[in-house]
């Protein structure tokens, strides 16, 4: 896990789609205005954590169109209207759940609770809907700005990266030198960023298959030439 600014970062993803996938990096949105990010915490009553205010500023998510940048499966990252709107929608799914969690001391909430008041959607994930993506924890503490995963069928879960600046560094590395991000390789087709599941499969050299695979074929031996049965002749000669 390489770990840079989300400048540093952005520099690089920048560079990388304007030089292979024009098309994505020209759907980079401009960055929000900081009035609009205070407004949006006030609204939601959290603080963002840093580098989601600096990731904001610096580009306020993606136009959502035909080769839009993503984070492979995580979807396309959110400018500040997607994540007030996803996050207050799943508020609203999780406060059917909000008495049964009540007890959960901070801890307990991280790891079992549906979707905590604090929780951020910040990734519209592959379906580019309020469905799943990646979150990250605004309360403040130890876990400020750690990054989860949300998908729809399934319940919330923390990924290695212990915030948004490390997401964005090995999103950055992944471009550069096409190695896999979340098990998908990323490539530029016709100058859009696509992903690739890089699925190759190589037999393995001890099994049958593999074995069958380095084996030379045997020689087919040639058919025999049919006999002729002799008939004898019957005018005498």
């Amino acid at each position: 896990m390489t770990t840079f600014t989300v400048a540093r970062s952005w520099d690089r993803i920048e560079t990388w789609l304007a030089q292979h996938a024009a098309v994505s990096h020209g759907l980079l949105r401009p960055p929000a205005r900081p009035q609009d990010v205070a407004a949006a915490e006030l609204r939601l009553g959290v603080t963002f954590p840093p580098d989601l205010k600096e990731s904001l500023l610096r580009h306020d998510g993606v136009q959502l169109q035909d080769g839009t940048p993503t984070l492979g499966y995580y979807g396309p990252l959110s400018g500040v209207e997607d994540i007030v709107r996803s996050t207050e929608f799943l508020r609203d799914i999780g406060e059917d759940l909000a008495e049964d969690e009540a007890e959960l001391d901070d801890e307990e909430r991280d790891q079992y609770a549906y979707w905590p008041h604090e929780r951020l959607l910040i990734s519209l994930g592959i379906g580019w809907q309020s469905s799943d993506g990646l979150f990250l924890v605004s309360r403040p503490g130890p876990h400020h700005g750690r990054v989860g995963r949300y998908f729809d069928e399934d319940s919330p879960s923390f990924t290695e990266w212990p915030g948004l600046c490390h997401v964005l560094a090995d999103f950055a590395t992944a471009l550069e030198d096409g190695t896999p991000f979340n098990g998908r390789i990323p490539l530029a087709f016709e100058g859009r960023l696509i992903w690739d599941d890089g699925a190759t499969v190589v037999p393995d050299p001890l099994s049958p298959l593999g074995l069958a695979a380095e084996a030379t074929e045997p020689p087919v031996a040639p058919a025999p030439e049919p006999v002729v049965p002799f008939t004898p002749r019957t005018d005498g000669a």
